[in-house]
């Protein structure tokens, strides 16, 4: 509406501009039709400025969705890059030596091993021993193989029975 109403004013103008000097009557009938445009686009100019305000920018529910996940990844991938870099081993380490992140198996084992180093205590190294292999299989399979490596060292050790 606003647009129709600019070009044909403008057209109007270029009229009365071409006829001003030649046709009054043209030039006045012009200016009259010319006026009216004008307030017919200052009143719709009018109705944007008051609906303005209330214009409320909405953001896209998958727009939304998009941040969060790019947000996620970029977390993902800094945790990612900086346990790739030896920092995230570093930050466990310290963690753990504050006695934050530590979890509550190895509280529980941590326990178990100072109960068998005390001598009044009814635990026993092998009991501590036992609980380990049982916990963690990576620690029984090591476990496993040093007793075997110890045992093959010991026998190359002795002497052969004449």
């Amino acid at each position: 509406m606003i647009r129709a109403n600019a070009t044909e004013s403008k057209q109007r103008f270029e009229r009365i501009d071409a006829n001003a000097d030649t046709d009054p009557k043209a030039v006045r009938a012009d200016a009259k039709a010319g006026k009216r445009e004008q307030v017919a686009i200052l009143a719709a100019s009018e109705e944007i400025v008051r609906a303005l305000p209330g214009v409320k920018d909405v953001t896209p529910w998958w727009a939304t969705l998009l941040s969060w996940g790019l947000i996620a990844l970029s977390v993902v991938g800094v945790v990612a890059l900086l346990w790739m870099t030896g920092l995230g081993a570093f930050v466990k380490r310290l963690l753990a030596a504050v006695g934050l992140l530590i979890p509550a198996a190895e509280r529980r084992e941590a326990n178990l091993a100072a109960k068998a180093l005390e001598t009044d205590s009814d635990v026993s190294v092998r009991e501590w021993i036992a609980a380990r292999r049982a916990a963690d299989p990576m620690f029984d399979a090591a476990y496993r193989r040093e007793r075997r490596d110890r045992k093959k060292r010991a026998s190359a050790e002795r002497p052969a029975a004449d």
